[in-house]
């Protein structure tokens, strides 16, 4: 019964979507790893659908957000560490977000951050993730276009390799140079 009710509302807040017409805006927030509708529901609801345009940097919208860390230096030493303030409904979603991702996530991100984890604590680590995914937030609606990794460079045969299905794919010959997920 109380999974019912929890159905029914998601379906009624996701069907918001449609009525607002944010079709376009929630498609290209869900290309950024780890973001879902829900989530991108929460940040329009909360900074507003221009929130790309309220910021003049990607770093301004992170500690907008909260997700950037205030450390207070003077003389070179560091007097205190703490997050900083900001939004703190949209700062708990997209933690909760970027743990669920450090999880169950793939691709280039996730080895980014096992990588990171082996060096930093667990939130640490997590609220880095937070971070990016707050800045790739802003970079999808700044370019309106769709996130895409940033690959190293791939030898080619005078053909620019083409990502396909997260593989990357050579044109010339069609072999897969480097896959971003885990084949079954």
């Amino acid at each position: 019964m109380l999974n019912d009710r929890i159905k029914q509302a998601e379906f009624e807040v996701l069907d918001k979507i449609n009525s607002c017409n944010l079709e376009k805006q929630v498609e290209l927030m869900t290309t950024v790893p780890g973001v879902t509708s829900m989530l991108t529901l929460r940040i329009i609801a909360e900074l507003g659908a221009n929130y790309h345009q309220r910021y003049s940097t990607a770093e301004a919208f992170s500690k907008a957000i909260g997700v950037v860390p205030a450390n207070e230096v003077s003389g070179g030493k560091l007097l205190k560490r703490r997050s900083s303030h900001g939004n703190a409904r949209v700062k708990f979603h997209l933690l909760s977000a970027s743990k669920a991702f450090a999880i169950h996530g793939k691709g280039p991100l996730k080895a980014w951050f096992d990588q990171y984890r082996s060096r930093v604590h667990y939130y640490k680590a997590t609220s880095a993730l937070a971070r990016r995914i707050a800045e790739g937030l802003w970079w999808v609606m700044v370019k309106n276009e769709p996130y895409r990794y940033k690959l190293d460079k791939v030898e080619t045969d005078g053909t620019k390799p083409v990502l396909v299905n997260n593989r990357l794919i050579d044109l010339a010959t069609g072999e897969v140079l480097k896959s971003f997920v885990e084949d079954c």
